[in-house]
């Protein structure tokens, strides 16, 4: 699967069944149990992936990054456009 060009920041996203989350050394480390392959998530990516715990929209997880880093709201939406399409390629995440 290649990376979607861009993130519809109104999409609801869910994490995919299955998938391994581990912590590591204040990281997190996701594995796809399908295919075996393994994703690191810094700090920020991280928080995505927590958002995830429930489903939610692109642009509900832009904000939540936004109150947790003090970001501006560009930032926050190129972060989980970015941290959604390496995701979504991964078979972590679907629509």
């Amino acid at each position: 699967m290649t990376r979607p060009a861009t993130i519809d920041s109104d999409c609801v996203y869910t994490r995919a069944p299955g998938v391994i989350a581990t912590p590591l050394n204040g990281d997190l480390v996701l594995m796809n149990p399908e295919t075996g392959d393994i994703l690191g998530l810094n700090r920020s990516a991280a928080a995505v992936w927590e958002g995830l715990e429930t489903p939610m929209s692109g642009r509900d997880l832009a904000a939540r990054l936004r109150a947790r880093f003090a970001v501006d709201e560009a930032t926050s939406l190129a972060a989980v456009d970015k941290v959604l399409g390496d995701l979504i390629t991964a078979g972590l995440v679907v629509a």
